[in-house]
C-alpha cells in the first residue's frame, strides 16, 4: 500500500508540473517568469523554452509512469524493502 502511494504521489508530482509551466508560459504570457528572463538572456523566445520544458516534463513522465508500472523485483518485496 505504502508503495502505491508513493508511486500516486510522485507521478502526481510529474503532472503538477507540466500544469505548472502551461500556466506560467502558455496561459499568462506577460508575467515574469524563469522562461521569460532565459528569453532576455539567450534571445530565444519564451515559447519556445516554454515548449522545451513541456517536451522534458512529459518524457520524463512517461519514463516515470512505465517505470512505475512495473512490479518490483524479488518475492513481492518493494523497491525499498530491508532485509
Amino acid at each position: 500500500v505504502n508503495d502505491f502511494i508513493l508511486r500516486v504521489v510522485g507521478l502526481t508530482s510529474c503532472q503538477y508540473a507540466l500544469l505548472d509551466i502551461k500556466s506560467d508560459i502558455l496561459d499568462r504570457p506577460g508575467v515574469r517568469s524563469d522562461a521569460a528572463m532565459l528569453a532576455e538572456e539567450t534571445g530565444i523566445p519564451t515559447l519556445i523554452w516554454g515548449f522545451l520544458w513541456i517536451f522534458v516534463a512529459m518524457v520524463c513522465s512517461a519514463f516515470f509512469l512505465l517505470l512505475a508500472s512495473k512490479r518490483p523485483h524479488g518475492e513481492g518485496q518493494g523497491f525499498l524493502a530491508v532485509d
